[in-house]
């Protein structure tokens, strides 16, 4: 088996060669191997060869006969999401930091093959060149991990998304490089009790299949209006002012007592009933994110302080329930489809005049990104 000081400069790969995926036996690396042994299937009936998907063994066990090795290996360190990959003519080493970094390695892989997953539900395959050898765009490549997991690239899945279309948007979200997946709080085991069987099993499957490739399941999105309850029976009271009128439209009055209440309530029953789930996605109102109130108490206060102070409330209760939780809010930065304005003062700051700090639990998110209807993958964190 050539080895990497013979050629490590690939420019093609040869899938004529009875190649066989080297793996051991976690979820993530059975993951990424079957879908490697997958592609590789695709690749060589498309090439005229053989149209079988290629074998996946042990990593201990070595391949019979002369045969290629696509070696698989993980690191424990969940936290991590970086990952190496290097290719020779009859070796290919795909090394992942954790489970999650593994996979998104054997993604990194199969990109440089040339194949493509432009939208949910579409995988394009390239073309091949003579004898089954198709050609690389690169010979390997070294992606380290991100250190700050607010930075993470995150799958956010609206409730809106059809059922149908949710498993396709997670699987492109997956090879896209997402390293968590975001579903709405009624939907997120255990917080469905309440909600039909059909979204409760959609709810599972989803969670299912992210773990199996390493996504962390996170809880939340544009939700932080669901702490206080259903628009429709909530008083008028707890809502945003605008024009002297309170309106039921779009976020709520983040300076009133009862309405806070409300929000501690809310955070109290979610973050206690679901105590697995170490991150909380809490967003103003979808497309409103910088619709807030303007009542004589709120005007001292900008925008982006009024989405901290209501925040900031669900966060003290999420530090006393489960403190190694943490919570994201929505932060109005260049880019993030929102403006500053108004009485913008810097983080961190304790200032009983106007400024609002953020916890240490919490952390602002963005900028979001649409792609398809109900779906967003946001890349890093504000």
């Amino acid at each position: 088996m050539a080895g990497f000081a013979d050629n490590y400069d690939m420019k093609s790969l040869n899938l004529s060669q009875n190649w066989v995926v080297l793996a051991p036996g976690d979820d993530a690396s059975a993951y990424a191997a079957a879908e490697i042994s997958r592609i590789f299937g695709l690749l060589r009936r498309k090439a005229g060869l053989y149209s079988g998907d290629i074998p996946v063994e042990s990593a201990v066990s070595a391949p019979d006969g002369p045969a290629a090795a696509i070696i698989l290996n993980a690191g424990a360190e969940r936290a991590r999401n970086g990952y190496s990959w290097r290719a020779a003519p009859e070796r290919v080493e795909i090394f992942g930091a954790s489970g999650r970094g593994l996979v998104n390695g054997a993604y990194r892989f199969l990109g440089a093959l040339g194949v493509r997953w432009p939208e949910p539900g579409v995988e394009i395959l390239p073309d091949p060149g003579a004898d089954g050898v198709y050609a690389l765009t690169e010979s390997g490549a070294h992606q380290p991990s991100e250190p700050d997991s607010a930075k993470w690239r995150r799958l956010v899945i609206g409730r809106e998304t059809p059922l149908a279309d949710r498993m396709h948007i997670l699987h492109w979200g997956i090879r896209s490089g997402a390293d968590a997946l975001i579903l709405p709080l009624e939907e997120t085991p255990p917080l469905f009790a309440a909600i039909s069987g059909a979204f409760r099993r959609n709810g599972e499957l989803l969670r299912e299949e992210a773990e199996r490739a390493a996504l962390s399941v996170e809880a939340g999105g544009w939700d932080l209006t669901l702490l206080i309850g259903h628009r429709v029976f909530a008083p008028k009271e707890l809502f945003r002012m605008e024009g002297g009128r309170r309106l039921k439209t779009f976020n709520f009055c983040p300076t009133s007592p009862a309405a806070i209440a409300r929000i501690k309530r809310g955070a109290e029953r979610v973050f206690a009933a679901a105590r697995d789930v170490t991150v909380f996605h809490l967003w103003p109102d979808r497309d409103a994110e910088d619709t807030w109130c303007s009542c004589p108490t709120c005007r001292a206060f900008s925008r982006r302080e009024q989405n901290r102070i209501a925040v900031r409330a669900a966060a003290d209760v999420l530090a006393r329930i489960n403190p190694a939780a943490r919570v994201s809010y929505f932060e109005y930065v260049p880019g993030n489809g929102a403006a500053v304005t108004g009485n913008v003062v810097p983080e961190n700051t304790d200032d009983e005049t106007g400024a609002v700090s953020v916890r240490s639990n919490m952390f602002g998110i963005g900028p979001l990104e649409r792609f398809f209807p109900g779906t967003r993958l946001l890349f890093g964190g504000a």
